[in-house]
């Protein structure tokens, strides 16, 4: 009888000891790689993480800035294109130009063919005649300004004379210039810093 338990306890054993050798090669094994892996992606992670949060916070930055460029740019054009066709800050701007020239306003009149209202479009434009009495130079000095230091302003024509009022030796011209100033009819939308917020 005992022998019979005893290859009994045997088998027991051999079929215990072949569960376990299965079970830690397809069970056990497997885990420890898993968890070696797992070790390993946590580690390589750890290393990246300063990297990516510094990627991060760079790329946050930029997108700051442009943010911030962007408004400022629209609220320049905001500015510029609410000034560029108010009549008073236009008549007051050619005025400065001719008495920096030493030249006579003569008028100013509304230039009903160039202006046009915006529309659908954005963008308005004002037109006006003006003419101006000076020596030849200056007229020129007089256009070259308009052309430069006005905002969002075309020169549509220079038509230019002699001065009706001239003397026999005098040598200045009558000018008569034709402008269109550009303007805004709505507002850019501005985003605060409060909008930007995720």
């Amino acid at each position: 009888m005992n022998q019979i338990i005893a290859k009994r306890v045997g088998i027991e054993l051999v079929v215990i000891t072949g569960i376990l050798f299965v079970a830690h090669e397809y069970a056990v094994v497997p885990m420890e790689h898993e968890i070696v892996n797992t070790q390993s992606t946590l580690s390589q992670f750890e290393t990246e993480q300063p990297r990516f949060n510094q990627y991060n916070n760079e790329h946050e930055l930029a997108v700051a800035e442009i943010l911030e460029g962007l408004t400022a740019r629209a609220t320049s054009l905001n500015e510029i294109g609410t000034d560029s066709v108010e009549p008073s800050q236009l008549y007051s701007r050619y005025k400065a130009a001719a008495d920096r020239f030493g030249l006579e306003l003569e008028r100013i009149d509304p230039n009903t063919e160039a202006s046009k209202s915006g529309g659908s479009s954005p963008i308005e434009s004002t037109g006006f005649t003006v003419s101006v009495t000076g020596d030849f130079a200056n007229v020129a000095r007089f256009v070259g300004a308009i052309q430069l230091e006005f905002t969002l302003t075309a020169v549509d024509s220079v038509r230019m004379a002699p001065d009706p009022n001239n003397g026999p030796d005098d040598e200045g011209v009558l000018a008569t210039i034709k402008t269109r100033h550009f303007g805004l009819t709505r507002q850019i939308a501005v985003a605060s810093a409060e909008d930007s917020q995720p």
